[in-house]
C-alpha cells in the first residue's frame, strides 16, 4: 500500500473532513489529523481513550473495501504482529468499523520524520540508519519475511534516534506465490520484481531495495527517474544507476553497486552481509 506523507502543517482538522466527512472517531479511536494517504487507504494521527495514548491508524477508504483489499489488510497486519525487533514498526490492534464500512490498523506512533524527509535536510552521513534497516529486514527474513517494498518514505526516524521500517502491506511470506502482482514503487524496485519474475523474488530482492535506500542517502536522489512507471522499470531492467558506474568510486559506492546488481548472484547473499558490509564502512 502506498502512502504519500503529510508533513505537520498540511496535516489539519480540514484535511481530516475531506477524508471523513461526519466521522470523528473510527472503533474507539478518536481521529485528529491525516498523516499520509494513498490510492487504497489513509493512515491517521489518532488518540487511544483507554490507554491515553496516540496510535497511527490506518485505514482502508470505503470505496475499495473489497475482498482482496480486506485481505490484504489482514494478511498485513498479521504479518507485522509476528514481527518483534526495535526497528520494526509494532502492531497495537487490527479491527472492523460498522459505521465507517471499513477496516483499520493501529500503529505505534512515530514521533519524527522520514527518511525521505531526512535525505533532503541532511547534509552528513545517513548509512548508520540504513545499516539499521538491514538489520531489521535481516530480522525479517529469517521468520520467513520479504518486506517487497524497501524505500526511505516507508523509513521513520524518532526523535530519539531509533530508526523503524514500516508499512508491510506488499510483505509476503517466503516463497512468495506464483500467483502474486507485480507491486511496488517502480523507483525501488529489483530487476526480476520489475520484470514479473515472480519465482525469482527471494531475499536478494530485498537486498536490492536496501541498496537503492543507501543509493538515495548517497547521491540524494532515487536510483532511478522517469516521466512514467514503464519508462522507470525499463532503466532498472537494462541501466546501472547512475552515479555508480565508476569501479573506482568510494566504499560505501561499491557496497552499493553490488547490493544492487541485475543479477541476483552477484549481490550480497542476505540482508545481514549487506548490514555488516555497512558496519565495516
Amino acid at each position: 500500500m502506498l502512502f504519500e506523507r503529510i508533513p505537520d502543517e498540511f496535516g489539519a482538522l480540514v484535511a481530516l473532513e475531506d477524508e471523513a466527512p461526519g466521522f470523528e472517531r473510527i472503533g474507539k479511536y478518536r481521529l485528529e489529523r491525516v498523516i499520509a494517504r494513498g490510492g487504497m487507504g489513509i493512515v491517521y494521527e489518532a488518540r487511544d481513550p483507554v490507554l491515553r495514548r496516540k496510535v497511527a491508524l490506518k485505514v482502508l477508504r470505503r470505496e475499495r473495501c473489497s475482498t482482496e483489499a480486506l485481505d490484504r489488510l489482514k494478511r498485513e497486519a498479521g504479518i507485522t504482529a509476528r514481527l518483534r525487533h526495535p526497528n520494526i514498526i509494532t502492531v497495537l490492534e487490527a479491527g472492523s468499523c460498522e459505521s465507517w464500512e471499513t477496516s483499520y490498523i493501529a500503529l505505534e506512533y512515530i514521533e519524527g520524520r522520514t527518511l525521505s524527509e531526512a535525505v533532503l535536510e541532511e547534509k552528513t552521513p545517513l548509512t548508520r540508519m540504513v545499516e539499521s534497516v538491514a538489520r531489521a529486514v535481516a530480522y525479517a527474513h529469517d521468520r520467513g519475511v520479504l518486506h517487497c517494498d524497501l524505500k526511505p518514505s516507508n523509513v521513520l526516524l524518532e526523535r530519539s534516534g531509533r530508526v523503524v521500517l514500516t508499512d508491510f502491506g506488499l510483505a509476503r511470506s517466503m516463497p512468495c506465490e506464483a500467483s502474486w502482482e507485480i507491486v511496488g514503487t517502480p523507483a525501488y524496485m529489483a530487476p526480476e520484481q520489475a520484470a514479473g519474475e515472480l519465482r525469482e523474488i527471494d531475499e536478494r530482492t530485498d537486498v536490492y531495495g536496501l541498496g537503492a535506500l543507501l543509493y538515495e542517502t548517497l547521491l540524494r536522489r532515487p536510483p532511478f527517474e522517469g516521466k512514467t512507471a514503464l519508462e522507470i522499470l525499463g532503466q532498472i531492467r537494462w541501466h546501472e544507476p547512475p552515479g555508480l558506474e565508476a569501479p573506482g568510486s568510494g566504499a560505501a559506492e561499491a557496497i552499493c553497486r553490488k547490493a544492487m546488481s541485475k543479477e541476483k548472484s552477484r549481490r550480497y547473499p542476505t540482508a545481514r552481509a549487506f548490514a555488516e558490509a555497512l558496519s565495516e564502512f
